[in-house]
């Protein structure tokens, strides 16, 4: 199952039993969201023979590309509906498309055993494709297989990570969760994934190797997990810098970081 390239209304299923995806099934709504050069996190687009075009932006900012900054962030991390941005062209040569948008509404249980996917789109020199949304309520979630809204991968700019929200707990799941950045040069940001049901607060979990920029200050009302390679930072030569203001806890794990080097004035510059 998946719903039309460039649908804003996204794909949805309510259904008051059971929902099973089987093992070789799926629900891929990967490259159905904006278009090349498209949509809110579009990247930037590349003329010059030096350096292709930068990543889309969402959940995670796209990757830069020589002086093209990667697309920006947007959406909602705790109910997810947005569509996945376009990285940029090359020349002619069209960006990668952003992932798709899955709503699931499901009274009983919801089984996972093949893939439910809003990725972004591989691209070659332009500038790849953001990941897209998923956004989960059930009365129970298992399976072992695979919840992705990743970023797609680019020798130009790699898209930005997507969006993933349980509004119900996903203890039942054993598979793999995962909405990183594509890679790139360098990496794109991870997107983020909402667990409304963790305890002691909801949770926002931000995973993956890659730098998720800030443009603007980052407010959350729960708990924040910075953790797998992850890294928080603000844009270069931004006087406001990188703001956080969490209500809850903000827990940056091994291997996670906020690391603003390098992002101040650059050579030459300053007071």
């Amino acid at each position: 199952f998946t719903h039309a390239a460039g649908s804003t209304a996204g794909l949805t299923f309510d259904i008051h039993g059971d929902l099973t995806i089987a093992s070789g099934g799926s629900i891929d709504v990967s490259g159905r969201g904006f278009g090349s050069a498209q949509g809110p996190g579009a990247g930037p687009s590349s003329s010059s023979g030096f350096y292709g075009g930068a990543g889309g932006g969402h959940g995670g900012s796209g990757s830069q590309s020589g002086p093209l900054a990667g697309g920006a962030l947007y959406g909602s991390p705790s109910a997810p509906t947005t569509l996945g941005s376009g990285g940029g062209q090359f020349f002619n040569d069209q960006g990668g498309a952003g992932g798709g948008a899955v709503r699931l509404v499901i009274g009983g249980t919801l089984t996972v055993n093949g893939s439910l996917r809003a990725d972004g789109t591989n691209s070659s020199t332009p500038g790849a494709g953001s990941g897209g949304s998923i956004w989960i309520t059930a009365g129970a979630l298992g399976g072992n297989g695979v919840i992705y809204a990743r970023g797609g991968s680019s020798f130009g700019g790699g898209g930005g990570g997507g969006r993933i929200a349980f509004s119900t707990s996903p203890a039942g799941f054993a598979g793999s969760i995962d909405a990183r950045g594509g890679t790139g040069s360098p990496n794109a940001g991870p997107g983020t994934i909402y667990y409304a049901t963790a305890t002691p607060r909801p949770r926002l979990v931000f995973s993956g190797p890659g730098t998720t920029v800030f443009k603007q200050p980052f407010t959350f009302d729960d708990d924040v997990l910075v953790e797998n390679g992850a890294v928080l930072s603000h844009e270069s030569g931004s006087v406001a810098g990188l703001t956080i203001n969490v209500t809850g806890d903000l827990t940056i794990a091994n291997g996670g970081s906020i690391d603003v080097s390098g992002r101040g004035f650059g050579s030459a510059q300053g007071p």
